[in-house]
This record gives structure tokens, sequence and C-alpha cells, in this order.
């Protein structure tokens, strides 16, 4: 499979891939390596290579929280978080298979909560992954514990510049 991900990194956010000697840095440091099918030197060496599809198809790029981490130990300074980013962003907009649909929906119910509330409502944000997985109860003890330490709120939060973020999201769907 060719795609312009390697070209689209380099021109749009000046990230260039091939500057990545496989010293390990970024692997080392990531603290979710253990959850990964490609750690993230391999991903980037498979891009490198050419050898895109185990890059569209792995969970590595769904994994990654993007937490800077890798980008701050690598000498190079490649910034991986938003190469995985690229990454997702091509599978998404050529409907390619998602290896981490639930990474995805959650991320889907977060921007909702965004774009309808200006912030994040944690407590729907939960429900309506919840309902749409039809998995209610593996977790309750954690959100037991946030809604005590009083992480999780009823009521959605209040925003002042409610219309700014609608003006953000609408700005962007119409570019898609």
């Amino acid at each position: 499979m060719k795609t312009d991900i390697p070209e689209k990194i380099k021109k749009e956010f000046n990230i260039n891939i091939h500057r990545c000697m496989q010293c390990l840095s970024c692997s080392n440091g990531c603290p979710f390596i253990d959850i990964m099918d490609y750690p993230p030197h391999i991903i980037i060496r498979y891009t490198q290579l050419g050898f895109l599809d185990k890059v569209l198809f792995s969970k590595t790029p769904w994994i990654c929280v993007g937490c800077n981490t890798c980008s701050y130990a690598c000498p190079m300074s490649i910034d991986i978080p938003t190469f995985f980013d690229v990454i997702k962003e091509y599978i998404i907009d050529n409907n390619l298979y998602i290896s981490e649909p639930k990474i995805f929906e959650f991320h889907q119910q977060v921007l909702n909560s965004i774009k309808k509330y200006g912030k994040t409502h944690k407590l729907e944000i939960i429900f309506n992954f919840k309902l749409k997985n039809l998995d209610f109860f593996s977790d309750i003890g954690v959100g037991l514990k946030m809604f005590l330490k009083r992480k999780i709120h009823l009521r959605p939060p209040n925003f002042d510049y409610i219309n700014e973020i609608k003006k953000i999201f609408s700005n962007e769907y119409e570019k898609r």
C-alpha cells in the first residue's frame, strides 16, 4: 500500500521520520509500551521501509496517549505523537480498518462532549461510551472512586465561551 504519510508529515508538520536512527530512546521511555503491538521505533522503521500495511493496521498509534515522553527522549527531536496523529487521520479519512475501535469511540465521545458543553462532561462521556459498548459494570469501582473524589460531576460544566468552541467545530467539519 502506497501512501503519502512520510511526505505529508514532513511538509505539514516539519517532521522527518527518516532522521530516526533507531536508538530505541522513544520505545524505552514509553509508559504504554507493554500494551502496544509494535514499539514506536518499529512503527517509524516500518514507515521508513514502506511497510505501511503494518503501520496502518497497528494498534500502536491508537494506544499512544500523546504524553510526549518519546519525543523528549528522542535525540533527533522527532514528534512521534503528531506522527501517530497523522497515521490515525489517514486511516479515518480513507475509511480504513480502525484497529482499536473502542479507543476511537471514546475519543469521539470526548469530542462530542467538548462540542456540546465547551468542556468535558465526564459522566456523560462514560455513560455514552458504556451504553454503546454494553459494558456497564467492568470498572464501576474506578468510577465510584472518581465520583467520591469529585472528579465526576452530575451536571455538565458551565462554559462562557461555548459559541467560540462551536465555531471551531463547525470550521473543522467544513474542511473535511
